[in-house]
């Protein structure tokens, strides 16, 4: 791991929350690690976890940023769990990631 310089708590978070969503969308939301996650933002898991909380938490959170960015392949990952979040989401965004599944983008 390289050196880095220290960072403002709440930039680090949203730099840690780019790279859940980015192992996310490569893993699966569902298989993502706190290891995965961790390497993705050159740092260690215990950061991870003091900045964005426990795997549930962490979850809820990527899930909320995937139906803001509406994030088709984590929102399918999430309605297919029945995930509160994702099944809260707009009409729109369940509508892109329902094509997602059928080979839509």
């Amino acid at each position: 791991m390289s050196k880095r310089k220290r960072m403002d708590p709440a930039a680090r978070a949203a730099e840690i929350l780019g790279a859940a969503m980015a192992v996310a969308a490569r893993v699966g939301w569902t298989q993502m690690t706190r290891a995965e996650i961790a390497a993705e933002a050159e740092c260690s898991e215990g950061l991870v976890t003091a900045r964005l909380g426990e795997m549930s938490a962490l979850r809820r959170q990527v899930m909320r940023r995937a139906v803001a960015d509406g994030n088709a392949r984590v929102v399918l990952q999430g309605l297919a769990v029945c995930d509160p979040v994702a099944l809260r989401a707009p009409t729109a965004v369940k509508r892109r990631a329902m094509a997602y599944a059928r080979g839509g983008r």
